[in-house]
């Protein structure tokens, strides 16, 4: 975090709550742009009418995307432990089982 960050606006050291609140804001909100990334990906597959030449390139690029963020969530995995994410990783596993 910058230090300019840790003052408030009126040149007080803000609070240790405010400090942990300033820093997970950008965690929250690199979870919540992974989240709606993956949820496009896989709403656009299920969205697209395939035909049957696209069908098999569709299903290649959708579990490129998946493999992908898989592989992003586990390298993530210590920074950020969440339940939710775990979750979202065993899902995401289990479709590429199928």
């Amino acid at each position: 975090m910058p230090p300019e960050t840790l003052h408030s606006t009126s040149g007080e050291s803000p609070s240790v709550d405010e400090v942990i609140e300033r820093c997970t804001a950008g965690f929250h909100a690199i979870v919540d742009m992974q989240e709606d990334l993956l949820k496009a990906v896989l709403n656009a597959g299920r969205s697209r009418s395939e035909t049957p030449s696209s069908s098999g390139d569709t299903e290649r690029a959708l579990r490129g995307a998946i493999v992908e963020a898989v592989e992003i969530l586990d390298q993530t995995r210590k920074a950020f432990k969440s339940k939710q994410l775990e979750q979202l990783r065993s899902r995401l596993l289990r479709i590429l089982e199928v």
